[in-house]
Order: structure tokens, then C-alpha cells, then sequence
């Protein structure tokens, strides 16, 4: 027998192997009718057995699912879309969506009315020294119109806020802006110091209903999470309506004079009456719980904030320090036409422009 490599071995064709009958017949890879190897024979040397690759890849997870349940069953409830944040969050109101068109819209038709009400406070100072002249009055007197006009600007917003959950945003602006240009009129045929001070009572009570009448359209329209973009754009306007006043009022003081600036308020109350008609739709939910709530001296009550921060006294120490930063701007600006228009002799354009630098820094 000759000595047998193993490329003989691996490479001969198979051959048949009998089996008994009735079995499949095996086939062998080698020759099993080979001679067996004499003890001549050298050794074979056996090939070295390759070492075992074992399966890397993780095993899926098993999941057991009904024999009912069909594969294209299967593949659409894996593949459906993960929920949103927005249908996560519980108090989501998919009704905030109709009014995604409208928001910008709705901004501007309450910022306006709500910047007014700041600018008119301050836009007739410039021509304090006229009014005391023509009037023939006193500074302590024209000093009570812009000091009436404030009071009744902080107290009233209560009254307007349970009246427009109550009755609406839109009519309870309209009534207000109604109510401040009639007595914006007033204000400008006014024959005496006493008469001013009283329209300006009302043309102040009428004015106040823009910023809690705007804070509740926006709360109405805009979802949660992007309620303070609403809201900051808004306060905006109420922000720099004092500083605009005295620039706009003094331009119109110097060139029409004093009572010209309150007609300027009449004609711009009459086109944004004409606009909130027609183009502010109604945001108030008439449906919700704060609608049907009934009127009672206690949603009424002008004081229900006095009583609120008493109990808090956390935001009483911040509402009695902004309250303090507010009078001390207040206090500058009925002074500062005074003294500019005495110690400095400018005029009424040249004393609202000693605004601006207050409206710039701010």
C-alpha cells in the first residue's frame, strides 16, 4: 500500500455505502475499500480541526402573539407613528388648533387698545403748562387728572376681567373702546380743570379694559406651550405705550395744540372700534365653567387684589416693589415736562423727545 495524502482522501469522488433495506443510502466521503495502512507506513498526520465561529448576533426578543393574528396585522401595529408630546400632554385642548390662522390677527386688535391705555396717560404732559394757562388752573389740579387717570387704571381691570369671562372678550372691548372715545371727546371740549378730571375718570375706566380683555383672548387662543410668545409681544405695547405717549403727544400739542391730542384718541378709538367688529372673532368659550358662573359682588369687588396679596405675602413684598418703581416713573414723568419747559425753556415737541432716553434704556 502506498502512503495516502490527504489530498487523495478529500478529493476522490464519494462513494456509496450499502445499507441495509429499507434505509436512504449514506454517502461517504472517503473510500472505505482502501487497503488498510501497514505497519510501514509513516503516520498520517490528521488535519488540525478548525476552530468554532460562534454566532455573534444578538437574539431578537420573542414576543408571543395570537395564531389568529395575520403578519401584515403585525407589521402595521409596529410601524405606527409614536405619539406626540402634544397628544401626551392631558391638558392639551385640540380646540386651540382653529385658531392658528388668526392668532397674529388677534394680537394685534388687543395690543393696540392695551398700548393706548399707558400712551394716554402720558401723552398730554407735555402740554401741562397750556392747560394751566388756558384753563386757568393750577398745577396741583392738572396734577389730579393724570393721578385719577392712574388710580382708576389699576382698580378697574378687576371689574373688566370677571365681566369678559362672564360676557366675552370682543363686547367687553368694544364697549370700552366705546366708552373711551365718547369721553375722549369730552376731554377735548372740556371748559374747565373740574370737568377734565371727571372725563378723564371715565376715559380712563373705559381704556383699562385692553389689558385684561387682550391677556384673556390670548390665554383663549394660544395652547400652553406657546402661550408666552403670545404674551410677550403683547406686553410689549404695554410696555413702551409711556414712552410713546409723551413723543406723539407732544408733537400734536405743538402744532394743534393740547385738546388735539385728545381727539387724536377719539379718531384712533373710532377706527379700532370699526376693526374689532368686523375683524376680531369671539375667543371666549361660552361653554366653559368660567362662562356660566354668575355675576356676584364678590367676582365684582375692586379690592378681591388687595385681599389676594394679603394672604400671599410672597407676592405682596414683589407687588409692593414694583408698585414703588412704577409711582417713582410716574412721579418723573409729570415733573420732567415741568422742568424742561421752565428751566431749559423747550417746547411741547422738544419736551417729548426728553422722553425717549427713558423708553431706550427701558
Amino acid at each position: 500500500a502506498t502512503n495516502t495524502s490527504l489530498y487523495s482522501v478529500y478529493s476522490s469522488p464519494p462513494q456509496k455505502v450499502s445499507t441495509p433495506t429499507g434505509t436512504p443510502p449514506v454517502i461517504s466521503p472517503v473510500h472505505l475499500d482502501r487497503d488498510p495502512p501497514s505497519e510501514d507506513d509513516e503516520e498520517e498526520v490528521s488535519p488540525e480541526p478548525r476552530p468554532k465561529v460562534h454566532n455573534t448576533k444578538p437574539e431578537l426578543p420573542t414576543t408571543t402573539t395570537n395564531n389568529n393574528t395575520s403578519n401584515a396585522e403585525i407589521i402595521s401595529n409596529n410601524s405606527s407613528p409614536k405619539p406626540s408630546t402634544r397628544a401626551l400632554n392631558q391638558s392639551y385642548n385640540p380646540d386651540y388648533d382653529k385658531w392658528a390662522d388668526l392668532r397674529r390677527r388677534i394680537i394685534f386688535l388687543v395690543a393696540v387698545p392695551a398700548l393706548i391705555q399707558p400712551a394716554c396717560n402720558t401723552m398730554y404732559l407735555p402740554a401741562i403748562d397750556n392747560i394751566i394757562h388756558e384753563l386757568n388752573t393750577t398745577e396741583e389740579l392738572v396734577a389730579l387728572t393724570f393721578s385719577f387717570y392712574t388710580l382708576v387704571s389699576g382698580v378697574a381691570p378687576t371689574i373688566w376681567g370677571a365681566l369678559s369671562d362672564r360676557f366675552g372678550r370682543k363686547s367687553c372691548l368694544l364697549i370700552g373702546l366705546a366708552i373711551t372715545t365718547i369721553f375722549s371727546a369730552f376731554c377735548a371740549l372740556s371748559p374747565n380743570i373740574y370737568w377734565l378730571i371727571a372725563f378723564r375718570v371715565f376715559q380712563a375706566f373705559g381704556l383699562s379694559c385692553g389689558s385684561v380683555v387682550g391677556s384673556g383672548a390670548i390665554a383663549d387662543t394660544h395652547p400652553p406651550e406657546i402661550r408666552g410668545v403670545g404674551m410677550s409681544f403683547f406686553s410689549v405695547t404695554i410696555l413702551i405705550g409711556p414712552i410713546v405717549g409723551p413723543i406723539l403727544g407732544g408733537a400734536i400739542a405743538q402744532y394743534i395744540g393740547w385738546r388735539g391730542v385728545f381727539w387724536g384718541v377719539f379718531i384712533l378709538g373710532v377706527i379700532f372700534i370699526v376693526l374689532c367688529w368686523f375683524y376680531l372673532p369671539e375667543t371666549l368659550d361660552y361653554e366653559s365653567p368660567q362662562a356660566k358662573k354668575p355675576l356676584t359682588f364678590s367676582t365684582l369687588n375692586p379690592l378681591l387684589p388687595i385681599i389676594f396679596y394679603i394672604e400671599t405675602v410672597d407676592l405682596s413684598i414683589i407687588a409692593i416693589s414694583i408698585g414703588i418703581i412704577t409711582g417713582a416713573m410716574y412721579i418723573t414723568f409729570y415733573l420732567l415736562p415741568l422742568v424742561m419747559a421752565r428751566e431749559f425753556g423747550l417746547n411741547q415737541f422738544e419736551t417729548g423727545l426728553a422722553f425717549l432716553p427713558s423708553g431706550i434704556s427701558g
